[in-house]
């Protein structure tokens, strides 16, 4: 898996194939782009394992959900309101994140979360290339190429599938 300084360099070297990909993939129908990006990212999921590379736990803190708060508390046998004190803040959009990077939920020794059975919405989702169908999910998509190698590699190999050939 690449790390988050190769994802970096390479987003650089693709930027501008990747801004005409950007504005192709916006001009398809909101049928087209998901299946697109399915079709593609189903193929790039096979051969990937997240255990190996974790960058969206070590750089990116998700929105948390009140739900999600609780949800975790509960796994880790605490109060949430313990939960809230000790992992929690709100940032400058008024949203619950975790107060540090790397995820304070992620074991360094072997990238797994320890709470992953109640893990947030936002990482259960991440990194959404299956809700790829409007604008602002591609877009999305487009920013979590310099953190998870499963989008830059989707992305890069969307020039595969057929609606997108004429790049």
């Amino acid at each position: 898996m690449k790390t988050i300084q190769q994802l970096q360099r390479l987003c650089k070297q693709e930027k501008e194939h990747f801004n005409l990909k950007r504005k192709h993939l916006g001009q398809l129908n909101t049928k087209q782009l998901e299946q697109n990006f399915l079709e593609t990212s189903n193929k790039v999921w096979a051969c990937s394992d997240c255990l190996k590379c974790a960058n969206c736990c070590k750089t990116i803190s998700p929105i948390i959900e009140f739900e999600d708060i609780h949800n975790m508390a509960k796994h880790l046998a605490m109060e949430a309101g313990a939960f809230m004190e000790k992992f929690i803040e709100m940032d400058e959009d008024g949203d619950f994140v975790f107060t540090s990077q790397p995820c304070p939920m992620l074991d360094k020794t072997d990238n797994k979360c320890k709470v992953y059975e109640s893990r947030p919405k936002a990482c259960r989702q991440y990194p959404h290339l299956d809700q790829v169908n409007s604008k602002k999910m591609l877009d999305l998509a487009f920013k979590n190429t310099s953190y998870c190698g499963v989008v830059f590699d989707t992305i890069k190999s969307l020039d595969e599938c057929q609606n997108i050939k004429s790049l």
